[in-house]
């Protein structure tokens, strides 16, 4: 059974390295992976969003916004833990930054940690020329962390709440993301 916590270990809307320098790599490792539910301050859905602290193992600075980002593969103990970066290859598994940076941070240095949306609702860019005419169909990564509606067999991330209001160029669209990681036809 998965534990959620209600106690950030950081503010949502800041990095860990938040006055006391920046990590190492491992360092908090035991915050890595971890889940936590907040409120959804921002959609008013009236529900939790659950986040996932993940490591920023990119090797630089992460550009935080509303996009998706894929796990690193480089062990076991990585995957759903640390984050490669924005995730740039269509159908990865990934999870999309919390919309909640925002306004209030711009990056995440190397080794930092962050928060993702595992599951609830969030921002995410739409790819141009998208074809997410409209709402509450599945939707994926599709390539540089922007998402469009899913096609059979794809690794799907949640549901669009709202068609695209632009399917033509990046628009924001509000995105319900389902609870942990898999891929269309699997179970939970």
């Amino acid at each position: 059974m998965t534990v959620i916590c209600r106690t950030l270990p950081f503010p949502r809307g800041s990095v860990m390295s938040d006055g006391i320098g920046t990590p190492a790599d491992g360092d908090f490792a035991h915050l890595t992976g971890r889940l936590f539910a907040v409120p959804d301050e921002l959609h008013k859905g009236g529900e939790d969003v659950i986040l996932r602290c993940v490591q920023n193992d990119s090797g630089s600075a992460l550009t935080l916004e509303r996009k998706c980002v894929s796990f690193s593969t480089g062990g076991v103990t990585e995957f759903g833990s640390k984050i490669d970066g924005v995730a740039g290859t269509g159908g990865e598994v990934c999870k999309p930054m919390d919309d909640y940076y925002r306004g209030r941070r711009t990056s995440c240095p190397a080794n930092d940690l962050m928060y993702v949306v595992d599951e609830g609702r969030v921002d995410i860019m739409t790819t141009a020329d998208c074809t997410l005419e409209v709402g509450f169909v599945p939707i994926q990564m599709i390539g540089f962390g922007t998402i469009d509606q899913a096609i059979d067999k794809d690794v799907v991330i949640g549901t669009a709440m709202e068609a695209a209001a632009d399917t033509d160029v990046t628009t924001a669209v509000c995105v319900f993301v389902d609870v942990g990681l898999k891929q269309i036809g699997t179970s939970v």
